[in-house]
């Protein structure tokens, strides 16, 4: 019968999502600790990239068993790889990366859901200001191929977590994440030589980020003021 033939077919389709959520679920948490791995041998860089495509794979719902291993591995396997990469200084891709990875981290955990996050929009924040300080630093001092790799998981992170609503959270995250584009320009941080900024980046800078700031400040008011009157 048709009917009986269409209900299979999607009983089948059913089992098989579950399924490729499943596997996808156990390779976040085989590659979690491939990450700190790399951060351990001197591969930063890679660790980083790894790291990123495990947040895209933990956004995904495997089930409650899973989400408590998995989401709890890539916490600790990110805090690894923040330790040793800060040990010997952070330079400006390091930076932009670290940035990356602690938005992504933070959007998959649980605080990312209380109340406190929801209601000030923390994720949208940390992953719109990460995303515009690699776009912008790309465009400042060209883009390498870990720099495009990197852009290239984060974009895709944020529309996987559903992050990419222009709400007021995401346009103080582009002004914060452009005023943060000074501290890759001059090297990064913890380093022993710092760069000297070129004026016309600085320039740069204050054009893109007064508007902004403007239009932050407006949506800011505006929702208080609507919230006022609900």
């Amino acid at each position: 019968m048709p009917g009986l033939g269409s209900m299979g077919s999607g009983v089948e389709i059913i089992q098989n999502s579950n399924a490729a959520v499943y596997l996808f679920s156990r390779l976040a948490i085989i590659l979690a600790p491939a990450a700190a791995v790399l951060a351990i041998v001197g591969m930063e860089s890679e660790g980083s990239m790894v790291m990123l495509l495990c947040c895209i794979i933990g956004t995904r719902d495997s089930g409650p068993e899973n989400e408590l291993r998995k989401i709890p591995l890539i916490f600790e396997s990110s805090l690894i790889w923040f330790i040793f990469s800060f040990m010997g200084g952070i330079d400006s891709l390091e930076w932009i990366q670290s940035c990356c990875v602690f938005s992504a981290v933070f959007s998959v955990t649980r605080p990312s859901k209380s109340d406190f996050a929801r209601r000030f929009q923390v994720p949208h924040f940390l992953m719109f200001c990460s995303v515009s300080q690699l776009v912008l630093f790309g465009l400042l001092s060209g883009w390498s191929d870990d720099l495009a790799i990197t852009a290239i998981l984060a974009t895709c992170f944020l529309i996987q977590a559903q992050l990419v609503d222009l709400v007021t959270g995401s346009i103080w995250g582009i002004f914060v994440g452009f005023r943060g584009t000074i501290i890759a320009l001059r090297g990064g941080v913890m380093i022993s030589d710092y760069l000297i900024i070129d004026e016309a980046h600085q320039t740069w800078i204050m054009m893109l980020s007064g508007p902004v700031l403007g239009v932050a400040i407006f949506e800011t008011l505006r929702g208080d003021v609507d919230g006022e009157e609900e």
